[in-house]
């Protein structure tokens, strides 16, 4: 299957790519790319994988400007053609009232109320924070910060220790991607907003997780969730 990846350069499209490369055929492009070129694209392109858009920045315009703008410009093309496939990485956090939450909110509303659905198949996904091997410390993910700080013996300042997080380890999320693209329909609306493999832990609890796990980890742990956890810390610790 022919699958265009926008944000190939960000952490979900670099292991998007990587995973569905061993079995589809993967093209890139740049969300900011021209419309021939992107349109040149997505017409030969059976799925549209859309990982890109801004989650933090300091200049309120490039939410506006990347996740709206540009996400408009990449709907109305593929709505030019019939029985594509478009996945839309959504959040937890679109019902905020912050610019991120209201960008989310509003592409979610443009797919799931005009006439794409009629022609091609949309999914959007609501994923919750993201963790695994790679991702940069002191950004989105306190999984990698937390690991970070403690491989490299730095302070981790914690505010809201008593936060429930709600994370989903990488792998889970690309077995789950590459199981709706084989089993892909032609036309349609899906929502997915809770994926099994989710943990709900708080703050707190994930530090002292992530602490003793130099400690007290053993290769024979049957819990998904650690295993996964010291997967990433590992790859923090052989940075060193």
């Amino acid at each position: 299957m022919n699958i265009l990846v926008f944000g190939a350069t960000g952490f979900i499209g670099k292991n998007l790519i990587s995973f569905l490369s061993q079995s589809h055929q993967i093209e890139v492009a740049k969300i900011d790319d021209e419309d021939v070129a992107l349109k040149n694209k997505i017409s030969s392109a059976d799925v549209i994988v859309n990982a890109s858009g801004v989650s933090r920045s300091n200049c309120e315009n490039d939410f506006f400007l990347y996740n709206i703008y540009h996400s408009q410009r990449i709907f109305s093309f593929i709505n030019e053609f019939e029985n594509k496939m478009y996945i839309y990485f959504s959040s937890i956090h679109y019902s905020s009232d912050s610019i991120y939450g209201v960008s989310k909110r509003y592409n979610e509303f443009l797919l799931n109320e005009l006439v794409f659905k009629e022609k091609n198949y949309f999914l959007c996904l609501r994923i919750p924070s993201i963790f695994g091997p790679g991702m940069k410390p002191n950004y989105v993910s306190v999984v990698a910060t937390f690991c970070n700080n403690i491989v490299n013996k730095l302070k981790s300042n914690i505010v809201d220790g008593d936060k429930v997080l709600q994370l989903l380890y990488v792998d889970d999320l690309l077995h789950t991607i590459n199981s709706k693209i084989v089993n892909r329909t032609n036309k349609g609306f899906e929502m997915i907003e809770v994926f099994s493999e989710t943990v709900e832990i708080t703050v707190n609890d994930l530090f002292e997780t992530i602490k003793k796990i130099e400690f007290n980890f053993s290769e024979n742990n049957k819990d998904k969730f650690l295993n996964n956890l010291f997967t990433t810390y590992n790859f923090y610790l052989n940075k060193i």
